[in-house]
This record gives C-alpha cells, sequence and structure tokens, in this order.
C-alpha cells in the first residue's frame, strides 16, 4: 500500500469515527505519513514501508478502528521506522543534553539550573544541525497517553 493510499485509508476511517481520541490518533497517523511521504526513502525502504502499512492498516480496519489498536499501531509503525529505516526522533539530543547537563555540577561548581541550561543549548544546537542533515520525524506519541 502506498503513502497515498494509505492516507486514503485514514482519512476514510475518520469518517467513520465519532470518538475523539480517536479522531486524534488518525491524526497522529496523517502526520506521520506526511512526514514520511517527504523523506527521501529509496526504492527497497519504500518497499518495506508500504508492507508494514498495509499490515498496520489492516489491522485496524479488522479490529473496527478500535482506539487501543489503533494506538498500539501507530506506536508499532514507529518504531517500525525508527528501527529499520534508520529514523529518529527530531528532539532525542536535546533530551540527552538536559540530563547530561544535571550531571555538571556534580564534577564543577555550578549550578544545577546552570548546567541543564548548558545541556539543553548542546543538545538543541546538536538537533538543529542533525535535522537538516539526517532523516528525523517530529511525530510522536507524549500527548496520546
Amino acid at each position: 500500500m502506498r503513502i497515498e493510499e494509505a492516507q486514503q485509508t485514514i482519512n476514510s476511517y475518520r469518517v467513520l469515527t465519532t470518538d475523539r481520541k480517536s479522531l486524534k490518533l488518525l491524526d497522529k497517523w496523517n502526520e506521520l505519513l506526511i512526514e514520511v511521504k517527504n523523506l527521501d526513502l529509496n526504492q527497497n525502504e519504500l518497499d518495506i514501508l508500504n508492507k508494514e502499512l498495509e499490515v498496520q492498516l489492516c489491522r485496524i480496519s479488522d479490529s473496527n478502528i478500535e482506539r487501543k489498536v489503533v494506538k498500539e499501531s501507530l506506536k508499532s509503525t514507529l518504531l517500525f521506522m525508527q528501527n529499520m529505516l534508520r529514523i529518529k526522533d527530531s528532539y532525542q539530543y536535546t533530551t540527552i543534553g538536559c540530563f547530561a547537563g544535571l550531571l555538571i555540577p556534580l564534577i564543577s561548581n555550578i549550578s544545577i539550573i546552570f548546567g541543564f541550561l548548558i545541556g539543553m543549548v548542546i543538545g538543541f544546537i546538536l538537533d538543529n544541525y542533525l535535522n537538516n542533515t539526517q532523516r528525523n520525524i517530529k511525530t510522536n506519541l507524549h500527548d496520546t497517553w
């Protein structure tokens, strides 16, 4: 199933459900598919992704668009893309920098807040650089739990 077909299928599911949380998850699916369409994937990666989309959308349709299954299939697809297609979360290094910055006061005489800010700024700079050079996605499930 191509990405455009998957988007049409997700939009048809939106018409069939009235549950607000399911609609939010289907919107996340749309966001993810739009971001993936804009990535520069080779034909082999597209074939792998098309098979995964077909499996996940069949899973959703078999469950009558149940919210739990929609969330699990979206989570499964995100993990698949991160593992198989080497796609990363866009704020990964900012998070790592924040936690590393909290460790700076252990080895020097600066405050925790200052160390946190230093780590966050370094992580943010790395994220901005890598977002321009690598394949990163901004779609996540943090606000759907």
